[in-house]
């Protein structure tokens, strides 16, 4: 039986270092697609985007999207609501299919 050695303040002070210069990356990545390639691009081109965008901050924060009985949402417009006020919902909607959030 092995014993899991906990790791120390000087690990934990740069793996947060390291996750915070992921974040502040990815923010500017976005900031970038949004000054350079969303003034010239088509809403299609603009989802694809953002929902990349979305799924590869989820990926850095370590969710995983499950996405359970895609086939019950509609194909036209409709109205979806979380459960529950989270910025995270917003990420988890559009890196399954973009939307247009209020």
């Amino acid at each position: 039986m092995t014993t899991k050695i906990p790791p120390t303040k000087e690990v934990l002070f740069y793996k947060r270092i390291y996750y915070w210069i992921l974040i502040w990356l990815h923010v500017f990545k976005g900031a970038i697609i949004l000054l350079l390639i969303f003034p010239s691009a088509k809403t299609a081109e603009k989802n694809v985007y953002i929902q990349k965008w979305s799924q590869q901050l989820l990926n850095i924060f370590g969710v995983e999207l499950k996405v359970i009985d895609s086939q019950a949402l509609p194909a036209g417009t409709y109205l979806l609501s979380s459960n529950h006020i989270s910025w995270m919902d917003i990420h988890a909607i559009n890196g399954y299919s973009c939307h247009q959030c209020i």
